[in-house]
C-alpha cells in the first residue's frame, strides 16, 4: 500500500516536472519573424515597376496589394506615394477600372485628407492613358 502511494507520488512529480519544463520551452521560445517583413519592396521599386508598360493585369495586382499593405511604410518614404502610384496605375494599358477604384477607395479611406490630391491624379492619368 505504502509503495503505490510512492509510486504515485513520484509518478506525479515526474508528470510536474515534464509539464512545468514543456511550459518554460514554449514561454522562453523566440518567435520567429517572417522574412517578408524584413526585405519588402521599398516604394520606389514598386512605382518604377509600375512604370514598365510591359506588365499584365496580374502584375499590377501584385503590386496594388504590395502598396495597401505597406502604405503607412511607404507614405514615409516618399510623401506623395499615393499620388504617383494612383497616377501611374491609371495610365497603364493593362489595368481594369476595378483595380483603380479599389486602390482609390483604399488610398482615400487610409487617408481622408489627400481625398482631392487622389481624384486629380486619377483624373489626370485616365486622361493621359495610352
Amino acid at each position: 500500500m505504502q509503495q503505490d502511494f510512492l509510486f504515485l507520488v513520484l509518478m506525479g512529480a515526474v508528470i510536474g516536472i515534464l509539464f512545468l519544463g514543456l511550459l518554460a520551452a514554449f514561454l522562453l521560445k523566440k518567435p520567429k519573424v517572417a522574412k517578408e517583413t524584413k526585405n519588402f519592396p521599398r516604394a520606389q521599386e514598386i512605382l518604377e515597376a509600375l512604370k514598365q508598360k510591359d506588365k499584365s493585369l496580374e502584375d499590377l495586382k501584385k503590386c496594388v496589394n504590395l502598396a495597401k499593405i505597406y502604405y503607412n511604410a511607404y507614405m514615409e518614404e516618399i510623401l506623395d506615394f499615393d499620388v504617383q502610384f494612383v497616377l501611374l496605375l491609371a495610365t497603364h494599358r493593362a489595368v481594369n477600372a476595378k483595380l483603380l477604384l479599389e486602390i482609390e477607395s483604399y488610398f482615400k479611406s487610409a487617408n481622408p485628407s489627400r481625398k482631392e490630391i487622389v481624384d486629380k491624379a486619377l483624373e489626370v492619368g485616365v486622361t493621359n492613358r495610352k
